[in-house]
């Protein structure tokens, strides 16, 4: 039977974390895919996977953190669903208990990913496949014990690596965390040395490829993380590596793989809105601002690979720019306000999907329309075209080229998420279901909301008239990226001439007072100096001096006048 033949299946993944479930998901399908069409689903309880079963066979179901797993796992046994349980610990008694269910497999949920795949390959197979790797079931077990320490090892180093990779890091910080990072790789290096001279005689782990000295440089050193990234809590749909300065991805898939892992990643930090003026998204509650920014990351890589598969050459990615961005603000709306989600206002059921969709005129408008670098970016991540960012040409699969692609990736989510966001608040901003589910705690007050909005209408008008044309005018665009306490704005050069010509009366009276100030502030300011220079002069020589001079007369007087006294009264003094 050839790969074509096999029969597409359908796998669950059942987590209330959803940033966990989506790296899960992309890391699934790529891995699963390779063999057979599979389509993954996700579930945040068992209740809907349940009522899904009604329509299609679920051939694997991979829960994790649910409030009651073992009556999840029960459930789903019961219907003949094969389990792959995600747990905590993995002891013999663990194990015999979920056996005794009926869950044929078991792994924790940082277990590495190409393991977990390997896992899934077996159930899918009818095998059992338990985590033999797993440390609470391996005690005693000197080797797997020594396996088990390098591993914690390797991921503390690997977290180690990404923080270093995060902008907005002070020098203070980055020496901190280089210092942390020599010790964790001299720590690595003794152990093996100590397990190597203990247990010469048995079989040594396969070697990495790179050195693990301490005096190792650090791009070698990076590289030797490699194969522990993934054991990070969200599954990575590949693996994160920290590229040496010259080395080169080999296709603009490993690109795309590198940066969307990269901004996953930055996903788990803080996403607070950092820049000094108001974003759609900051009435979201933590959560479910990454859950939201966590969607758009996965529907537009969704558009990458569709792209990809379709051949698209440049010249077509440039000309349907508007109409990706569309399908996937269309897309990511549908993943995060649901299909079916309504909500009563004056006593008529609406649902929320119809509602914010009317909007997308306006969302294209506001938002969509202006953000910068979008073909330039496609064209990387889809083609491997040279990224031209900042007047600098970047190489294809340089670091250098993944590094802007992501700064413009993180740009184009956080746009995208402000623009679903968008007509929540203009048709829902003050209904109690929706503040309930959606909002910041912070913001739930009618005063709160109303404030907020109004602070979104002024950035807007502000952003029109003022913030725009001076943008134009000086070459540059503002992009959001995220950076290691929340999100951050930074300026990046552009030509913008044609934008020039065509902004209206108002913006080109803005660009002529900036052209204005250019041209006669160096003149004022050095006619005010040479102004001031005069009036030191003429304050210090003339006025001064002249003020001097009058006060010494006036001190001559007074002594002249004692002098006198003196005289006349000695005067009187002889005669009497």
């Amino acid at each position: 039977m050839t790969e074509t033949s096999v029969p597409p299946i359908t796998v669950a993944i059942v987590d209330r974390d959803r940033i966990f479930s989506l790296g899960l998901q992309a890391w699934t399908s790529e891995s699963l895919g390779r063999d057979r069409a599979v389509r993954v689903e996700l579930f945040e309880r068992v209740a809907p996977l349940l009522k899904r079963l009604e329509e299609i066979p679920i051939a694997l179901a991979i829960v994790g953190d649910l409030p009651a797993p073992k009556r999840a796992y029960q459930k789903l046994c019961d219907r003949d669903v094969r389990v792959l349980a995600l747990v905590e610990t993995l002891t013999p008694g663990v194990r015999d208990r979920l056996q005794a269910i009926g869950v044929r497999g078991a792994c924790h949920k940082t277990t590495d990913a190409d393991r977990m795949v390997m896992l899934m390959r077996e159930i899918l197979a009818d095998r059992e496949a338990w985590n033999t790797l797993d440390a609470a079931s391996l005690q005693g077990n000197t080797d797997l014990d020594r396996l088990t320490g390098l591993a914690y090892v390797n991921v503390t180093l690997a977290r180690l690596d990404r923080r270093l990779e995060r902008s907005g890091l002070s020098q203070l910080e980055r020496w901190f965390l280089e210092g942390q990072r020599r010790e964790v790789l001299a720590a690595r290096w003794i152990v093996r040395q100590v397990f190597a001279s203990q247990s010469a005689s048995a079989p040594s782990p396969p070697p990495e490829p790179t050195a693990d000295r301490p005096e190792a440089s650090p791009s070698s050193a990076s590289n030797s993380s490699r194969s522990s990234a993934t054991s990070s809590p969200i599954p990575p749909a590949r693996a994160l590596d920290r590229l040496p300065s010259k080395q080169a991805l080999s296709a603009p898939a490993e690109l795309r793989a590198l940066c969307i892992d990269r901004v996953l990643t930055q996903l788990q930090g803080e996403t607070t809105n950092l820049t000094g003026h108001p974003l759609e998204i900051d009435i979201l509650s933590p959560d479910k601002r990454r859950e939201l920014l966590a969607i758009v990351l996965r529907r537009f890589d969704d558009a990458i690979a569709e792209a990809v598969a379709e051949a698209v050459t440049v010249d077509r990615l440039y000309g349907n720019r508007d109409r990706i961005l569309s399908e996937v603000w269309n897309e990511a709306a549908f993943s995060f306000f649901g299909y079916y989600r309504t909500v009563a206002i004056d006593g008529q059921t609406v649902a929320i999907i119809d509602a914010v969709l009317e909007s997308r005129d306006i969302a294209r408008k506001t938002i969509l329309d202006r953000i910068p670098f979008v073909p330039e970016l496609l064209a990387s991540l889809v083609c491997g075209a040279p990224l031209v960012v900042d007047n600098t040409t970047y190489a294809a699969g340089s670091s250098e080229a993944c590094f802007r692609a992501q700064m413009l990736l993180e740009n184009v989510l956080i746009h995208v998420a402000n623009a679903i966001v968008q007509p929540l608040l203009e048709k829902f901003g003050d209904i109690e279901s929706i503040k309930r589910d959606f909002y910041d705690r912070r913001l739930l007050s009618t005063r709160e909301i109303e404030r907020f909005r109004n602070d979104l209408s002024w950035r807007y008008r502000w952003q029109t008239y003022i913030s725009d044309p001076t943008a134009i005018y000086e070459s540059r665009h503002q992009i959001y990226v995220f950076g290691d306490l929340g999100l951050r704005q930074l300026s990046i050069y552009a030509p913008r001439r044609h934008e020039l010509d065509e902004l209206g009366s108002f913006q080109q009276a803005v660009t002529l007072v900036l052209e204005g100030r250019d041209a006669l502030a160096p003149r004022v300011r050095q006619v005010v100096s040479i102004v001031g220079s005069g009036l030191v002069y003429v304050l210090t020589q003339v006025v001064g001096r002249g003020l001097g001079l009058i006060g010494r007369g006036i001190l001559d007087g007074i002594g002249n006048a004692k002098l006198d006294r003196a005289v006349r009264n000695g005067n009187g003094r002889r005669n009497s």
